[in-house]
């Protein structure tokens, strides 16, 4: 749903096209559902997120409860209804859900650990007071410039390094606390 498309829908009274730009909200959601999802899960992020992976690995196939999925913060900002979780996760081409709808699981293997990956990273900083940095906009300008990147972390001033990240924050002591 763009937002020209949403906006158009703010003043509607017509039913037919408040259907419309409803059904294209909620195809929205569940988009952005599936593709946070697929991150979670991604080679990209796996290996660096140790409770996930813990998750994963204490799985003989890897299935994750999918109640611990939907809590994560960002999943709770798209939708706290489980059942649009698992609809909108049926369409995943790269995500599993199992019969019982209760478990969620990767369809490919898990990676091998790079350990170079630390050395493949670009920490960006000190952005203009204002500035409206986002996950998204990262990743349009890189791919846009012919580098899209695997996986995209925005750490904000004064909080908190995420474990993965601490030997980088010896290397860029700006990245947090």
């Amino acid at each position: 749903l763009t937002s020209s498309e949403y906006t158009n829908c703010s003043g509607l009274q017509d039913k037919e096209n408040i259907n419309v730009c409803n059904n294209l909200a909620l195809e929205c959601i569940n988009d952005k559902i599936v593709k946070q999802c697929e991150f979670y899960f991604s080679d990209a992020n796996i290996l660096k997120d140790q409770f996930l992976l813990k998750l994963v690995k204490s799985s003989k196939e890897g299935w994750v409860d999918l109640t611990v999925v939907a809590n994560f913060k960002k999943m709770q900002s798209l939708s706290k209804d489980i059942s649009v979780i698992r609809k909108s996760l049926a369409a995943s081409t790269k995500l599993q859900i199992s019969d019982d709808g209760k478990t969620v699981r990767r369809i490919e293997p898990l990676p091998e650990w790079d350990k170079a990956v630390y050395f493949r990273s670009i920490i960006l900083s000190d952005f203009p007071d204002g500035a409206s940095v986002t996950v998204e906009s990262i990743q349009e300008f890189f791919t846009k410039n012919g580098y899209p990147p695997s996986l995209v972390r925005v750490l904000y001033p004064n909080r908190k390094v995420p474990p993965d990240l601490k030997r980088s924050q010896i290397l860029h002591n700006q990245l947090g606390v």
